[in-house]
């Protein structure tokens, strides 16, 4: 695009691809706090061991990068590049964002049933990773509508901006109506596992955090579905309404999470089991009390229960084959 100045020979932002002046201000803090909730994230994920939260972490790093790349597109406002890639980071970024959350709930589900006096079987454990999988995949594919009909949004002109425009819609239609269903299943699934974790504080904490920012990645997506298929409301034009319902959504989605982080609660409730099987292990190895008197015991230094029993029951009947009737047949036997 050719740049179009003002009088005083400054950029005429009105003539750009932003149809009017964005703030640099905005753009700086909003990089700025996407990087500082990346290094915290990145940070949680190894202390917690929070794996499952990799897409989130990736996604972060987008939004920081996209919002460094808008305020390097607002200082070059008629450069189709930097505003491109800006636009394509900042919108599909909360896409991989959900695609964490997808995640979390699994593992969330295995870790509540683990913890279950009655553990669920192999097909409960099955049908919860694949339910995640089809999320993903879902998400995978509206995250690939977006990337192109943004693209071709920005690069394309005529019909490739109408065809571009459907594909983005399209792909937050489906994101929509992927992430409610999953909502739909988690509040199925907390309402029934509340029952079983009564007296468990931990629960409350994680499951909170995770419908928190659930509900404001929902939020975020509901924005921009209406931005692009209501456009009579004009929301794209003045960019408060994104920082507020797009780049305010997410970031206090991550903040949450930072606070509460689910894996920290995943990480003590595996510590736990990993301590009481250790201690179920050494009881099993103690020795055994032994109710008689007339032999040291029926166990040794370093002996487990199932050797001593076993030698108890040889020695039991040595002791049988040498008994009193026994010796009384054998010495008449030899007389």
């Amino acid at each position: 695009m050719i740049p179009v100045y003002n009088p005083d020979g400054s950029y005429n932002y009105t003539a750009s691809f932003y149809g009017e002046e964005p703030s640099k201000g905005l753009a700086m803090t909003a990089s700025a706090i996407y990087c500082i909730l990346f290094l915290v994230h990145f940070v949680q994920a190894i202390r917690y061991r929070a794996r499952f939260f990799i897409a989130g972490i990736i996604a972060l790093l987008m939004e920081a990068g996209g919002y460094a790349l808008r305020v390097m597109s607002i200082t070059n406002p008629f450069s189709g590049k930097y505003y491109a890639f800006q636009q394509i980071l900042i919108i599909v970024s909360p896409v991989v964002f959900a695609a964490s959350q997808y995640v979390m709930l699994e593992k969330i589900m295995m870790q509540v049933d683990n913890q279950s006096l009655n553990p669920s079987s192999t097909v409960f454990r099955v049908f919860v990773k694949g339910i995640a999988k089809i999320f993903v995949l879902c998400d995978i594919a509206s995250f690939v509508l977006q990337v192109f009909g943004s693209a071709s949004q920005i690069s394309g002109g005529g019909d490739a901006i109408d065809s571009g425009r459907k594909l983005l819609v399209d792909g937050l239609v489906l994101q929509l109506i992927s992430f409610g269903v999953f909502m739909l299943i988690a509040i199925i699934f907390s309402v029934t596992a509340s029952k079983n974790m009564r007296g468990n504080d931990s629960w409350p904490k994680m499951i909170g955090a995770f419908f928190a920012s659930s509900i404001l990645v929902f939020i975020r997506s509901l924005y921009r579905f209406i931005e692009y298929i209501f456009s009579n409301l004009n929301l794209s034009s003045n960019e408060l309404y994104a920082y507020l319902f797009d780049c305010a959504m997410i970031a206090a989605a991550a903040t949450v999470l930072t606070f509460w982080h689910p894996g920290k609660y995943m990480l003590a409730a595996k510590i736990d089991a990993e301590a009481l099987a250790t201690t179920k292990t050494e009881m099993e190895l103690q020795p055994v009390p032994n109710p008689e008197n007339d032999y040291p015991g029926p166990y040794q230094a370093g002996e487990s229960r199932a050797i001593a029993n076993t030698r108890n029951h040889s020695r039991k009947n040595s002791e049988n084959y040498e008994s009193e009737p026994y010796k009384e047949s054998h010495h008449v036997a030899c007389s």
